[in-house]
């Protein structure tokens, strides 16, 4: 921890001790108030001002603001302990945010770090050791034992030079109540959800180790078993079909009782006889797919869209040429091999694909980052070049991802 995140540590604990303690008192009245607005603006003095600073910049409705208006909200109310305990906890996920993100920042550097000091060469028989930059297309390299190599590997598996084997009990810990839970039967999406996120990656993220090995582990120990097994659904729901179609309607919109009733079990059957491991990955699959990913790939890609004029960005054509190179390169050069080759009796193509979705095929073949990304770095020096055919991939992968998508649907 860095000298502020230590000074917000013993706020918190100071706070904490003093409400527990403030708590016990048979203070009433205006006495009771007093003593916890000690603990308060030991603990909150910081997001009041912030709060009272962003209201005479006039944009108050952020974080602090809405944490202000909340605890001192419920301190007007009378409940005391409750809105000092609301800031407290608020400053706790504070500091375990900043703890993580600075612990990301030392591994991301140290990840960075990773271009060796020398190289290996062979010439005539001997090894010699020469500036990686003097090193030419062709040469024979020899990594000896123990060098950068290795380091890279280790690096890309854990990223991290230290582990916090507590922060790795922790995580152990809770990984172990979702394997009891599992084991008593327990099928509460909600409750894997908040155990698998807030204690299982919280406290593998703070161990040093990669976040990722903490998902996976916590999908084993979600049940991949339903409530309802099949033949019990579908006996279920024929009955509750056979039941509905027997009620007696009415003469308007709405439904009758008996009928609501009927329709609510088999939404609950319905959620019952899917395992809970599938519900979650379902619930969370558009928050993935359409806003995380999004973000990861824009973030990776370095692409920013601050002070950039469109006129300036097609001036030099290189965004101009990579966006053709990709919807028209890829597409056409898919498309024409494939025809090509089925032509000649080399390959045949299923009954099903027509040429349309060859070529549907062949414009979402044009959504390139990785790959096309790393050939950028490659080609361009210069930091505007490099700049605008990220731009050029990143509209050619929206265009290619829309022409895809209207060719396949039909």
């Amino acid at each position: 921890m860095n000298k502020k995140q230590k000074k917000m540590l013993i706020r918190i604990i100071i706070a904490a001790v003093l409400i527990v303690v403030f708590s016990l008192l048979p203070a009433e009245g205006y006495l009771r108030f007093v003593l916890f607005m000690i603990p308060y603006l030991v603990i909150g003095y910081d997001i009041l001002k912030k709060a009272f600073k962003g209201i005479l910049n006039k944009q108050a409705f952020d974080e602090n603001f809405l944490m202000a208006v909340a605890t001192v909200g419920a301190i007007l109310l009378g409940d005391y302990s409750e809105g000092v305990a609301v800031m407290l906890f608020y400053q706790i996920g504070e500091l375990f945010q900043s703890y993580a993100v600075g612990k990301s920042r030392r591994n991301i550097s140290e990840l960075m770090d990773i271009r060796p000091d020398y190289a290996n060469i062979e010439k005539d028989g001997t090894l010699e050791q020469v500036d990686p930059d003097e090193v030419e297309i062709g040469t024979i390299i020899v990594v000896q034992p123990g060098e950068k190599v290795g380091a890279v590997l280790v690096i890309a598996f854990f990223y991290t030079s230290d582990i916090s084997l507590l922060s790795i009990g922790v995580g152990v810990a809770f990984l172990m109540v979702m394997y009891v839970a599992n084991r008593l039967g327990v099928k509460n999406v909600i409750f894997y959800g908040v155990v698998g996120i807030c204690g299982v990656w919280t406290a593998f993220l703070m161990s040093g180790i990669h976040a990722t090995i903490a998902a996976v582990l916590a999908a084993f120990m979600i049940p991949a078993d339903a409530r309802i097994s099949e033949p019990a659904y579908m006996a279920r729901a024929e009955k509750l079909i056979k039941r509905f179609r027997n009620a007696e309607p009415n003469s308007v919109s709405t439904l009758e009782p008996e009928q609501v009733e009927i329709i609510g079990r088999m939404i609950g059957d319905s959620r019952d006889a899917i395992p809970p491991l599938q519900r979650l990955e379902h619930s969370l699959h558009p928050l993935v797919s359409f806003i995380i990913m999004p973000v990861f790939a824009l973030a990776n890609a370095g692409i920013s869209f601050e002070g950039i004029n469109p006129a300036d960005v097609f001036s030099d054509n290189v965004a101009v040429g990579v966006m053709l190179g990709l919807l028209i390169g890829k597409p056409l050069g898919i498309s024409a091999s494939v025809l090509l080759l089925t032509r000649l009796g080399i390959a045949r193509m299923p009954s099903s694909v027509t040429v349309r979705r060859l070529f549907g095929v062949g414009f979402l073949a044009s959504i390139g980052f990785t790959m096309s990304m790393f050939i950028s770095t490659l080609a361009f020096v210069d930091e505007a070049y490099l700049i605008d055919a990220k731009l050029g991939i990143f509209a050619a992968s929206i265009v290619g991802g829309v022409v895809g998508y209207v060719l396949l649907k039909k």
